[in-house]
């Protein structure tokens, strides 16, 4: 019988922690986590799985997007990591400013001279529901969530090396395209660019 989701995230997680290992680092030395599933039905089980493997883990960013995967694949990992100093943003309670993490990650690392933002959904922090009007009210809110995390961290958007946002509506595509470029052009230096990734989850 095929693995549950939440067995395949264990197993991922322990062979990216083996591969780590090899090369003398740990879960900890993590900047960022891709964690691709298959059904965000599986979600909860799967971010279950995730705080039992990563939860005495110094907390990486992390991204967490419903794609669709091979078959008999319900979850795929992917991570940059870093033997050097790592700096981090890890807000855990309700506050006006940014929605709460809900899993053992960071809102922010900081390493190898860049920063990572974790994925960010258009959540409204105090009541931690998603906010009503459709996705570019969505797209509006989750750039300004990116926005203040970085200010957690004394830090700005401008010289922003990459924005990638994913969509669960291909036909929104154009409209939340916009909102990015605009929100680019506004926060962004020159040296940010104009380019604005769009995909599923």
């Amino acid at each position: 019988p095929v693995a549950s989701a939440a067995d395949q995230m264990t197993c991922a997680l322990e062979a990216l922690q083996a591969g780590l290992v090899a090369h003398g680092l740990s879960l900890s030395h993590v900047l960022l986590l891709r964690l691709y599933v298959a059904s965000m039905a599986e979600y909860k089980l799967v971010n279950a799985a995730f705080s039992r493997v990563l939860g005495e883990s110094v907390p990486a960013a992390r991204v967490a997007v419903e794609l669709p995967l091979c078959a008999g694949s319900q979850v795929a990992v992917e991570c940059v990591a870093w033997a050097g100093a790592k700096a981090l943003l890890h807000v855990q309670s309700i506050s006006e400013w940014a929605p709460r993490m809900i899993g053992p990650y960071a809102q922010l690392t900081t390493g190898l001279g860049t920063a990572s933002v974790a994925g960010c959904i258009a959540l409204v922090p105090a009541a931690m529901g998603l906010i009503a009007g459709g996705a570019t009210r969505e797209a509006r809110l989750a750039l300004r969530h990116c926005a203040a995390v970085l200010r957690g961290l004394d830090l700005t958007t401008e010289g922003a090396r990459s924005l990638i946002i994913y969509i669960v509506d291909a036909a929104d595509a154009f409209a939340v395209r916009r909102v990015a470029l605009r929100w680019l052009r506004r926060h962004a230096s020159p040296a940010g660019g104009d380019g604005a990734g769009g995909g599923g989850g």
